[in-house]
């Protein structure tokens, strides 16, 4: 009878055993959904950043652009209102198309370098007319 009651105690703590085991498999299944889960989300998370990312990157060039534009409108205006281009406008415009090198296509910028070849010419027809003025009123 004792070989008989041991067994059955053998049998309950085995039966308690699987159960248990059971039980920590179904937890351990249930933690690996669990990271399964989070592992979607972090990689929803990582989508968004990098689209999010992307657009403050755009939206900065675009601030960038509009600046360098702003700049060449102003340039321009002064070199209106001046009626011609003087070592300091020269300047400015070669400030501004070196800081646009970064920022614009390369058509943007062979466009740019035109500018200021074209602000260079207009400097040096400048100084032409500076210096037949200084020879005109010299012979005055």
């Amino acid at each position: 009878m004792i070989q008989g009651q041991e067994l059955q105690h053998s049998r309950r703590v085995m039966s308690e055993q699987v159960g248990a085991a059971a039980r920590q498999a179904d937890a351990a299944h249930e933690q690996v959904l669990f990271l399964e889960r989070q592992m979607q989300a972090m990689q929803l998370q990582n989508e968004i950043a990098r689209h999010s990312a992307g657009a403050n990157y755009q939206f900065a060039l675009f601030d960038k652009r509009v600046a360098i534009y702003g700049l060449l409108d102003a340039i321009g205006f002064k070199i209106i209102s001046d009626g011609t281009v003087t070592t300091v406008t020269h300047r400015d415009v070669i400030r501004t198309v070196q800081a646009a090198k970064w920022i614009f296509d390369e058509a943007v910028r062979e466009w740019l370098s035109e500018i200021a070849n074209r602000s260079f010419e207009g400097l040096r027809a400048q100084g032409r007319v500076d210096r037949l003025n200084e020879n005109m009123l010299a012979r005055a």
